[in-house]
């Protein structure tokens, strides 16, 4: 056998390793704040599924209170739309964002887009 076939054949144990103290503990402390992260993520993504439940809901019954009025030969308005969902005068750009939300989605359409928005009249898209 050679020098070097010996030496290949020889294992050497891995030295001893120190770790002070203070890595120990920045190294827990990092752990403790990627759990903390991943606390945090998780609770966004349920606030933000949650958000989009809300809002398709309202698109959803914007969409139905056009198809009801559609059937009643009417149109739904920004004010039969407050009225529907209970919202006051006063929040009026309520109705108004979920109404374009509704327009954005694919819903609804604006019967006639020359009038000014506050004479605007609704329809479901297939109208």
């Amino acid at each position: 056998m050679t020098n070097r076939q010996t030496a290949l054949t020889i294992r050497l144990s891995a030295p001893p390793i120190e770790i002070k103290q203070e890595i120990v503990a920045d190294l827990e402390e990092d752990l403790r704040t990627v759990e903390e992260a991943r606390r945090l993520k998780a609770k966004m993504e349920a606030k933000i599924r949650a958000t989009i439940d809300r809002m398709w809901g309202k698109i959803r019954a914007c969409y139905l209170h056009a198809r009801l009025k559609y059937v009643q030969r009417s149109f739904m308005t920004n004010t039969t739309l407050r009225e529907r969902f209970g919202i006051e005068d006063k929040n009026s750009a309520t109705a108004s964002r979920i109404i374009k939300d509704t327009t954005l989605a694919g819903f609804i359409r604006c019967h006639d887009d020359s009038v000014g928005s506050k004479a605007k009249k609704y329809l479901p898209w297939w109208a």
